[in-house]
């Protein structure tokens, strides 16, 4: 898992590489595997990213893709154009590997374990009839499962693409935000930076406390759900973090076999976070109401320092991107940053729990 993003090894043409595993995408190459393979081009698609900003892509042939000991001939992939640029780059993956490699098979990720099991045959999965629960193709392809959200049923997408465990359809999101004043965290900034990479405006975002999430026979309870994706309601790869999750493409069931502890479903921040654009760092996002927001940071404020240490020395960009920068594991931090008025000012603050 990386960045709540599921990777694993896919060989392609005799050579290993690193490929997203997403349930809900179809199979994409890098330009850097086009360029290195040249892989016949039998058409071209145009996509819209996050920015609105549209894209064109090439539909490739790809000869040879083997997955564990899977092997795929002749398959339809699109062609990415922009692997090398930040921040897609620090996922040092060469495509994702989607939907159309899941049919009639059983899948099973086991987190833990950090394996991925692709199978025919049901009897080699050690899987219990009460840890599961339906699941179909929706329109779209996805697997779609039957669950419970505060003791209301439900059919919701399973998209391992995503990296929340739950979100709500846009729709529900909006009385969501308007109606709920308790367990409520509302942030400000910049969230994503789309397949353009191109930086995007400042916007809104939201995050909801769910009182219970019951899928498959196991409880999930009081955690933190994003508000603002545009998107249908769905299960993502945050799942994982809970137990063994397998989708029985053949018989249409979906199993999830809890791991004996929970992950921490505790929000800790400082009530910002940063981020480098252009080569600098800058405040990507303020928590509203949060010690950091009173102090007057705001979205787009330049760092100066972090702890006394000057930014030009965080040299590697994409391990914070990933794993946080290093001040977000500490207890206190002292921030000094650059207004959009110029002012030059330093302000210390201490983690919250939400």
């Amino acid at each position: 898992m990386v960045k709540n993003t599921i990777v694993i090894e896919v060989n392609i043409q005799g050579e290993q590489r690193k490929f997203v595993v997403d349930t809900g995408g179809v199979l994409i190459v890098s330009q850097e595997l086009q360029n290195t393979y040249n892989f016949e081009i039998i058409n071209k698609t145009r996509v819209s990213d996050i920015n609105k900003k549209e894209i064109a892509f090439k539909t490739v042939l790809v000869p040879d893709i083997t997955i564990g000991n899977w092997k795929f001939d002749n398959s339809k992939a699109l062609v990415e154009y922009l692997p090398d640029t930040y921040p897609n780059n620090c996922y040092g993956t060469d495509g994702i590997i989607g939907r159309d490699f899941f049919k009639d098979v059983l899948m099973q990720f086991d987190f833990k374990r950090k394996v991925m099991r692709l199978t025919k045959n049901p009897g080699v999965l050690v899987l219990d009839p009460s840890q599961r629960t339906r699941m179909d193709l929706s329109d779209r392809g996805l697997p779609e499962i039957e669950l419970f959200i505060d003791g209301k049923k439900q059919r919701i997408e399973f998209d391992s693409g995503s990296g929340d465990l739950f979100s709500y359809k846009t729709k529900t999101a909006k009385k969501l935000k308007s109606k709920t004043k308790d367990n409520k965290l509302k942030f400000e900034g910049i969230f994503s930076f789309g397949v353009s990479s191109k930086e995007p405006s400042s916007s809104e975002r939201y995050m909801i406390k769910v009182k219970e999430l019951e899928i498959a026979g196991t409880k999930i309870v009081d955690f933190y759900s994003n508000l603002s994706k545009p998107s249908a309601p769905r299960i993502g790869a945050g799942i994982l973090y809970y137990g063994v999750v397998t989708l029985d493409y053949q018989n249409n069931w979906f199993y999830l076999d809890p791991y004996e502890t929970e992950p921490d479903k505790t929000f800790e921040s400082f009530g910002f976070d940063i981020a480098k654009i252009n080569d600098v760092y800058v405040i990507k996002w303020v928590l509203l109401g949060s010690a950091a927001d009173s102090a007057g940071l705001k979205f787009g404020h330049k760092i100066l320092k972090i702890n006394g240490e000057d930014v030009a020395q965080i040299t590697d960009g994409c391990s914070g991107y990933l794993n946080g920068y290093g001040f977000n594991r500490q207890g206190k931090v002292v921030v000094d940053y650059v207004t959009a008025t110029g002012q030059i000012r330093s302000t210390k603050l201490m983690k919250e729990e939400y």
